[in-house]
C-alpha cells in the first residue's frame, strides 16, 4: 500500500507577544523551509494566516505586510501552494508602540454573533477574497480552495464554519488529527471520534460519519 503526503506548515506568527524580529519569527524560517524543499525537488503547502496579514497592513504595512505578501507570493512562483489558516483573534487585537496584544477571542465561533465584519461567513469570505488578491498576481490561476482552522477549533459552531467555507469555495479542510483532544480555558479541540476512512467529505453536522453528498474533502493531519 502506498500512502501520498502533502508537507504543510503553519505560516503564522507566534501567539502572543512579539520576543523576536518578524523575520526571525516568520520570515527566515519559511524561506529555509523553501530553500530545502526546492533542494529536495519537493513542493510544500503553506496555511497562511491571512487576517494577521491583513490587521499589519494597516498596523506595519513596511515592514511585516510587504515581506509577507512577497514570501507567498515567491513561494507560488516556485510551485509551492498558499492556502487558508484563519486566527480570528486579529480582528479585534491591539497594537501599541511597536508589539501586537492578542485577544481572548481565538475561535471563529467566538465572532458567530459578531456584525462589523459580518460574523463567520464575512470573516471567511474576506479571508479568502484577500488571499486570491495576493496570490493572483504572480499567478491568475491560483484559487484558495483548503483550509486549516486555526487552532484546529472547527467548534461548537461546526455547522457553521464549514458551511461558511464550502460558500466562499473551499472544497479540502486539514484541520483534524485523528485522536487529538485539547481544552483550555478559551479552546477546545476534539478529535477522538473521527471516521476510519483515510480521507472523506465532512458532514457539517456530525463530524464522526463522512457525508454521503457533496462536502469538503477531510485529509487529516
Amino acid at each position: 500500500m502506498k500512502l501520498k503526503l502533502f508537507l504543510t506548515f503553519d505560516h503564522e506568527l507566534p501567539l502572543g507577544k512579539l520576543k523576536t524580529s518578524y523575520a526571525e519569527s516568520l520570515f527566515n524560517p519559511s524561506y529555509r523551509v523553501m530553500k530545502l524543499a526546492d533542494d529536495l525537488g519537493v513542493k510544500v503547502v503553506f496555511f497562511t494566516d491571512i487576517l494577521c496579514a491583513m490587521r499589519f497592513r494597516e498596523w506595519d504595512h513596511h515592514n511585516f505586510y510587504l515581506p509577507y505578501k512577497e514570501q507567498l507570493q515567491d513561494a507560488v512562483r516556485k510551485g509551492h501552494d498558499v492556502q487558508l489558516h484563519i486566527h480570528p483573534h486579529w480582528l479585534n487585537s491591539n497594537y501599541e508602540n511597536g508589539t501586537y496584544i492578542p485577544s481572548n477571542d481565538f475561535a471563529l465561533s467566538d465572532f458567530e454573533n459578531e456584525r462589523l465584519f459580518s460574523g463567520i461567513d464575512g470573516i471567511v469570505k474576506m479571508s479568502v477574497e484577500n488571499l486570491n488578491l495576493i496570490c493572483k498576481e504572480v499567478d491568475p490561476d491560483y484559487k484558495c480552495i483548503a483550509n486549516r482552522a486555526g487552532g484546529f477549533n472547527l467548534a461548537p459552531a461546526t455547522e457553521k464554519i464549514i458551511d461558511s467555507l464550502y460558500a466562499a469555495g473551499i472544497r479540502y479542510d486539514s484541520s483534524m488529527a485523528k485522536g487529538y483532544y485539547f481544552k483550555s480555558g478559551i479552546s477546545e479541540v476534539d478529535f477522538r471520534h473521527l471516521p476510519s476512512n483515510a480521507n472523506w467529505k465532512i458532514d457539517s453536522t456530525n463530524l464522526r460519519v463522512p457525508s454521503p453528498d457533496r462536502g469538503i474533502l477531510e485529509i487529516p493531519i
